[in-house]
Order: structure tokens, then sequence, then C-alpha cells
């Protein structure tokens, strides 16, 4: 994301008197928004910062499968904390992509490594790299 995000909530918290302005996005943001933000005061998350807090949620949600059937996810810190679609079906916490049993087994097997979530196999190799 870039600069003019940065411009447009900087102009939006003077003309509507608000404290503090905050820019989201689930990509990232190019060095000049980042630069102009700390000019600005524009308080900045990226995907990195939202899967971050996503991460901290400690609380049963609810998700929406398709529009007539919802469907519970468990989130509690002693239980999986990735989505739960049925009693089979288990789906990475990053992506959202469905994995198998023996992936949710090896996840939930190394709880201070995936903090009781379960990952696809690329998310989990990304969270080795870093």
């Amino acid at each position: 994301m870039g600069y003019e995000a940065i411009q447009q909530a900087h102009t939006s918290k003077d003309v509507y008197g608000f404290h503090e302005a905050w820019v989201v996005t689930n990509s990232g943001f190019t060095e000049q928004a980042r630069e102009g933000s700390r000019h600005l005061g524009i308080k900045l998350w990226d995907r990195d910062v939202l899967i971050e807090q996503m991460s901290k949620i400690n609380a049963s949600q609810t998700i929406i499968v398709n529009e007539q059937e919802p469907v519970d996810v468990v989130a509690a810190s002693t239980d999986v904390a990735s989505r739960r679609l049925d009693d089979d079906l288990y789906v990475c916490a990053r992506c959202g992509k469905p994995v198998t049993n023996k992936v949710k087994d090896y996840c939930l097997s190394n709880p201070s490594r995936f903090n009781g979530r379960i990952y696809c196999y690329d998310h989990q190799v990304m969270s080795n790299n870093r």
C-alpha cells in the first residue's frame, strides 16, 4: 500500500477531529508510506501485524462456510486454534487451506513451534525461515 493511503488517513483525521488514524492492509506498505506515516503520526498495521494480533485472540468464534451453515472455530489456548470445519477436516490457521490428519497431528505435537495452531506445509516452512 502506498503513500496516498497515508495522506488520506491524515486528512481524514484532521477533517473529523480524530486523535489518531490507522491504515490497515492485508498486504504490505511501501517504504514511502512507512516514512510518511512516521512524519504524519499515522499508525500502520500490515499483514504480519494482523496475523500476530489474530493469533492473540483467545476465544471461540464462528465462521460461515456457506451462508446457511455456521461453524464453530475453536481458539482457546489449550485447544486447537485453527478452524475445524467438521470432525475430519482441519484447515491452516493462516490461509484456510485444508490439511491432512498427519499435518494436524504434527502441528499439535509441536506446541512450542506452532502455539497449538495448525498450519499447512507451506506456512510451516515459512515459520521455520523467520
